[in-house]
């Protein structure tokens, strides 16, 4: 029982320690961009995205009002949370990333 417990233990401190684990804060410069996308069988949409380094990202949760400007250069810090924007939930494909951040330039 001692060895199923300190196993246990191990596995967990793994997993608080492991680098992989963490998730990098990046600080970039970027522009938001308009984006037009499917949001059901019937309607269109429009999503403000962070365009960088010929990247698309999606911001998880809207843009403050005040940066919401097509091509509007930005400083902006986010973590990337490794998901994908699935059917309907903006421009497909799209990784979704958390913006802690952010500012016009």
């Amino acid at each position: 029982m001692k060895k199923g417990f300190f196993f246990t233990l191990f596995i967990c401190w793994l997993h608080l320690v492991l680098p992989g684990c963490s998730k990098p804060t990046l600080e970039i410069d970027a522009r938001v961009k308009t984006v037009r996308y499917a949001c059901g069988p019937a309607c269109d949409a429009v999503a403000f995205v962070l365009e960088a380094d010929a990247m698309l990202y999606l911001p998880q949760s809207p843009l403050p009002e005040s940066v919401r400007v097509d091509q509007l250069p930005v400083r902006v810090v986010f973590e990337r949370t490794g998901n994908r924007a699935g059917q309907w939930e903006g421009p497909e494909g799209l990784e979704k990333v958390r913006v802690l951040q952010i500012r016009p330039r």
